[in-house]
């Protein structure tokens, strides 16, 4: 269903700009991403931290669009270093449902 490896900049940006309802800086995406790619895994929630939740604020329509969804069929987040960078809603609802893995692209530099 997902690709297995986003080889560079490009394919990370386009993945999280195919997976976002809202309006996405293509040029800073590629570029925060630029000599990374990504590599599709299963990774155990508690190990996670969020990047910085100022810049991740709650949306409930954004957590109710993704309760809907089976948690094998959910965009997979995008987690550096054991971080969230992308995904924040779809975690909060994976520890909602009780999950305590997650489908994630970490992010590793080339």
């Amino acid at each position: 269903m997902f690709k297995k490896i986003l080889k560079d900049a490009d394919e990370i940006t386009s993945f999280i700009i195919e997976t976002s309802p809202n309006e996405i800086d293509e040029e800073l995406i590629f570029e925060y991403f630029f000599g990374c790619k990504a590599i599709l895994k299963k990774v155990e929630i508690d190990t996670l931290q969020l990047e910085d939740i100022n810049h991740h604020i709650q949306l409930k329509a954004k957590e109710k669009r993704y309760q809907k969804l089976p948690i094998e069929t959910m965009p997979p987040i995008i987690v550096e270093d054991g971080k969230v960078i992308d995904g924040n809603h779809r975690l909060r609802i994976a520890q909602k449902r009780g999950s305590r893995r997650i489908i994630a692209y970490d992010i590793i530099s080339l």
